[in-house]
């Protein structure tokens, strides 16, 4: 699954997702707004290539690596601190 988004989403629900007996690993990278004097940030995607490259991502890691599964959020527009 690929998905690029603005709306706010469930970690906890996709790693349930990918929770399966023959997983001995679920790798996760959550990105947070650091309270650098800041109130947020924005952050902007072309989704069509974006959606075109993470897919190009996700194809090569699965062919390299024995990955039973690789979900893909990339979360976009306003982020508060």
């Amino acid at each position: 699954m690929i998905t690029v988004t603005e709306e706010d989403f469930d970690i906890s629900k996709t790693i349930e997702e990918a929770t399966h007996p023959d997983v001995g690993a679920i790798v996760t990278f959550t990105g947070i707004v650091r309270d650098d004097g800041i109130n947020g940030m924005e952050i902007d995607a072309d989704e069509e290539p974006a959606m075109q490259e993470l897919g190009r991502i996700r194809e090569e890691a699965l062919k390299r690596f024995d990955i039973k599964s690789l979900d893909i959020i990339h979360r976009t527009g306003r982020l508060s601190v």
